[in-house]
């Protein structure tokens, strides 16, 4: 890795490590790029640019195969910035689940909805949320309201002699 043995030698302001991001993503260069963000993002900038870096991290990150725990660590601090963001929702919910934490996946994807309110978007993760919560949690009652809540939006009429 370039930036590690060239990088630690010498002491690169902000402005230089920003360059160094855009030159190794367009080279290629993911794990230079992974250790020039994992470095920036601890610098004195600002949140919004803290919080693009992050979202970057994470993705290249995954990339490279980092752990499902470090990627998460990277999107809830995007999260702490950008409270309520569909991406990092969407990719901790997605990591908690390959993690077989399905109640912090269902937290995640409940906040994800949240999020949506009651867009288009919302039927799909009303559905993914029941399909989780009834097959991995176990939870007949919340799969059940998940349901009805999803009949209400689309006007259905009740569906009491329905059995799941």
């Amino acid at each position: 890795m370039l930036f590690r043995s060239v990088g630690r030698a010498m002491q690169l302001d902000v402005t230089s490590r920003r360059r160094l991001v855009t030159i190794f993503a367009a080279a290629n260069r993911s794990q230079d790029e992974y250790a020039v963000i994992a470095e920036l993002v601890e610098l004195s900038i600002s949140d919004e640019e803290r919080a693009k870096l992050l979202r970057r991290g994470a993705e290249v990150g995954e990339q490279l195969g980092r752990s499902e725990e470090t990627l998460i660590e990277l999107w809830r601090r995007r999260l702490a910035i950008v409270a309520g963001d569909k991406a990092s929702l969407r990719a901790l919910s997605r990591l908690e689940s390959k993690l077989g934490n399905h109640a912090e996946a269902a937290d995640w994807l409940g906040q994800e909805l949240n999020a949506v309110g009651d867009s288009a978007e919302a039927s799909g993760l009303r559905l993914r949320l029941a399909t989780l919560v009834w097959h991995e949690l176990g939870s007949a009652s919340r799969c059940v309201a998940l349901v009805e809540a999803e009949d209400r939006a689309f006007g259905v009429s009740d569906r009491k002699s329905t059995r799941l």
